[in-house]
């Protein structure tokens, strides 16, 4: 058997119990086979979907930082550099202050900030010569640092249960997690991955630098 697929392998059955056991432990022991009326809402109305919704979170980071990494030539590149996560962090407190009673706005509106940032550093790194990834790094910060200012102001004008919510889902707070948000996290992992995945020759390429990747093939612009 190949190495990378034993590798995968292991990961994947390391993954699985890391599941289970975050299912079982909590501060509520639970006797899997004798569950009552209140530690089956336990299992499946909160541990589980909180478990799940972690494992996809988990996921799409890894694909989104993978990617990130090959586009940047980057070992150490991640959303926040392009502006990504900050995108995503303005969209969800315009949730919490306008929409704060519609489950679905925080990640629709996530990822409406999120995808107007990255169009946004794509639209100031972009000229003329065209584009290098030195010039989308710096847009990035650029990018960063004034959404992370309009999130700042933003802050001072939310009151303390509001603020105090943003905060805890910016340290990755899963305590609102629902059925409905981990199949559309499930979706979005999916989706993502499949993508990226089809174009992981391309992007393996692109770590080699944009011109040798342009001349065996590659569509650098179309890619990125």
């Amino acid at each position: 058997m190949d190495r990378r697929i034993k590798t995968a392998l292991l990961l994947i059955g390391g993954l699985g119990v890391s599941l289970v056991l975050a299912v079982g432990l909590g501060s509520e022991r639970l006797a899997f086979f004798e569950l009552s009326n209140e530690h089956r809402a336990i299992l499946f109305d909160i541990r589980i979907p909180r478990v799940l919704l972690a494992a996809c979170v988990g996921a799409s980071l890894a694909a989104a930082g993978a990617g990130l990494q090959s586009l940047l030539r980057n070992p150490l590149a991640e959303p926040y550099l392009l502006g990504v996560s900050n995108g995503a962090a303005l969209g969800t407190m315009l949730a919490f202050v306008f929409f704060e009673n519609f489950e679905w706005s925080r990640p629709v509106l996530a990822f409406v900030g999120a995808g107007a940032a990255t169009f946004a550093v794509y639209g100031i790194a972009r000229s003329r010569a065209g584009m290098n990834v030195e010039r989308l790094v710096l847009a990035g910060v650029i990018v960063t640092t004034f959404l992370s200012s309009v999130i700042v102001m933003l802050a001072s004008l939310l009151d303390a249960a509001k603020l105090r919510s943003f905060t805890f889902w910016l340290l990755g707070d899963l305590s609102q997690s629902t059925q409905n948000g981990v199949y559309l996290a499930f979706a979005v992992s999916v989706i993502g991955t499949v993508v990226l995945v089809s174009q992981a020759r391309a992007l393996n390429l692109m770590m080699i630098g944009e011109r040798d990747a342009f001349d065996l093939g590659v569509e650098v612009g179309r890619v990125r």
